[in-house]
């Protein structure tokens, strides 16, 4: 019988997405507390929401390129640091300008999501599994939008807006240290089965 730990990659990447659409819709949520902070108005609110998008879109092929050329492994933990300390310094913020700045980042580290997980499905998932493993890489999307909102809602409302970006950052942080010690390709995984890795 062949082993399945590659589940436990199609997780991490489950992971990797659901993280990544708290930290979009974290600022969603905390909206209002964030625009009477800073006395922002409608216009205003709506550049630092399309900001993200801005930086998300310029990078997304080059960080595509990126992947293709240093792998997942490195990729994939570099964006989620990189998308974590933006969240942060967006609670950190204590000026309008600093706001813009930390979106505008958040959208560079953003940006690896996508390209990183599929590069993961291509080293990680049988032919057999590949439309399965493309689920998973979307559902944790949809997980983190729909299990974010209350979650991130609920730390608004107990400890502050500044407070639901320092956890969340923290959290990604945290992802970001642990796949890039555990992940591996196929060929380098020594916690692999044989059978599994000829599967693969």
């Amino acid at each position: 019988m062949v082993r399945k730990r590659r589940l436990l990659v199609y997780a991490g990447i489950f992971l990797m997405m659901a993280l990544c659409y708290v930290d979009r819709i974290n600022l969603s949520v905390a909206a209002k507390s964030i625009a009477a902070t800073y006395d922002l108005s409608p216009v205003q609110l709506g550049y630092i929401f399309s900001s993200f998008l801005w930086t998300y879109l310029v990078c997304l092929v080059p960080l595509g390129m990126a992947v293709d050329r240093w792998g997942a492994r490195s990729v994939t933990a570099g964006s989620l640091l990189v998308w974590s300390i933006a969240g942060v310094l967006t609670g950190v913020a204590t000026t309008y300008t600093g706001l813009f700045a930390s979106r505008l980042a958040l959208g560079v580290g953003e940006a690896a999501s996508y390209p990183a997980g599929g590069r993961v499905i291509r080293e990680w998932a049988p032919r057999s599994e590949r439309g399965i493993a493309a689920a998973v890489l979307n559902s944790g999307a949809y997980a983190g939008l729909a299990m974010g909102a209350p979650v991130v809602g609920w730390l608004v409302a107990e400890f502050g807006w500044r407070e639901s970006f320092y956890v969340t950052g923290g959290v990604g942080a945290l992802l970001a240290v642990i796949w890039f010690v555990v992940y591996r390709t196929p060929e380098q995984a020594t916690w692999l089965d044989p059978s599994e890795r000829a599967l693969i």
